[in-house]
């Protein structure tokens, strides 16, 4: 097993992707060491992680303000092809692997990008050992120690993003379609879009339910589940719930901005280990679509909240919420019951 060990490879695999991107004041989290990436002209781009093992393999987690994942991969003895791209294998003990195309930046470097963080994130928060494979070569790497890291980047985006919404006139934008939250007539007259309403909201999603096979679940009542923001509830017998509102008639939203704004909103109110990334959005349909997550493991209640945001062609503005809570006297989430919630989307989804 590789050992960790502090040295001089980080520079190179640090810096590599820091060409267009200047660094803040590092942090460190046990062996790994964090910081934030900006732009030229100081926009936030990304937060990583990295570590170096005894071998000279270097290993960086990278999350972009897009809240996309990938994982950097240094090792001295390569000689690629810069530019190519070479079949990799991530799998973390046991499980099914993680498979994606990596794109080598530099003769020892690749960076591979992680379409199911999700996933991905769940599997480094159980698993004790990583392999990865890339084309010919493949290494182990220890995770003891790995997901406080990945848990303290994903504050690391979420902090500056929410300090991006503080810094801006405009307040959250999903907020922002809520016409009911208008204070003044003359709000009010500017909105040109319109809410779903209750009725048509549970028409529509009780048909998509049914349609996709689900037909075993109980919309709930205000009372039932005072979930602010929705206007419809749903529970599934396995203890999923669901949430879906909608607008119509919208016009310039920027579901990656709404997206952002929902995972630092959320991720900042975890009091424990959290992970937050977007999720594969290979659907079917030619909608705009958004899929995220985020994941916390705390003491009282652990959660797991999954969004979607879809985009329709008629300017429909959809958002559908799954959100699971722990269980357990710790207030955790089985591998069940996390798997379960990864793919809850897929029965409106396809």
């Amino acid at each position: 097993m590789l050992r960790w060990i502090s040295g001089g490879v980080l520079v190179i695999l640090v810096s590599a992707f820091q060409a267009d991107a200047a660094p803040e004041k590092k942090w460190s989290v046990g062996n790994w060491v964090g910081e934030a990436h900006f732009d030229d002209k100081k926009t936030f781009e990304s937060c990583s992680i990295s570590t170096t093992y005894r071998s000279g393999m270097a290993v960086m987690y990278r999350i972009g303000r897009d809240f996309a994942w990938d994982i950097n991969l240094y090792k001295p003895l390569w000689n690629l092809a810069v530019d190519s791209k070479l079949p990799v294998e991530v799998k973390v003990d046991d499980f099914a692997p993680l498979t994606s195309m990596a794109n080598v930046t530099e003769r020892q470097l690749i960076e591979i990008p992680l379409e199911h963080a999700d996933r991905a994130a769940n599997l480094l928060r159980r698993g004790r050992v990583l392999r990865i494979k890339a084309g010919a070569s493949s290494a182990e790497f220890d995770l003891n120690g790995t997901y406080p890291g990945i848990s303290r980047l994903a504050q690391c985006v979420a902090r500056h993003l929410s300090n991006e919404r503080k810094s801006t006139k405009g307040k959250d934008l999903f907020a922002s379609l809520d016409t009911r939250k208008s204070k003044t007539r003359q709000r009010r007259k500017k909105t040109r879009y319109k809410r779903i309403d209750r009725t048509a909201a549970t028409v529509f999603i009780s048909n998509l339910l049914i349609k996709s096979g689900e037909s075993d679940f109980k919309i709930l009542t205000p009372k039932e589940h005072p979930l602010k923001g929705y206007e419809v509830i749903w529970k599934t017998t396995d203890g999923v719930i669901g949430a879906f509102t909608g607008f119509k008639k919208v016009k310039g939203i920027a579901l990656e901005k709404v997206a952002a704004q929902l995972i630092a909103r959320e991720a900042g109110a975890c009091k424990g280990d959290v992970a937050s990334g977007k999720k594969s959005t290979a659907v079917k349909g030619t909608a705009s679509l958004q899929r995220l997550f985020v994941a916390c493991q705390q003491e009282k209640e652990s959660f797991e909240v999954h969004h979607t945001l879809v985009e329709a062609d008629a300017g429909t503005f959809l958002k559908i919420t799954h959100l699971a809570y722990g269980d357990d006297d710790h207030g955790t989430l089985g591998e069940a019951d996390t798997s379960m919630i990864q793919h809850a989307d897929w029965a409106v989804l396809n």
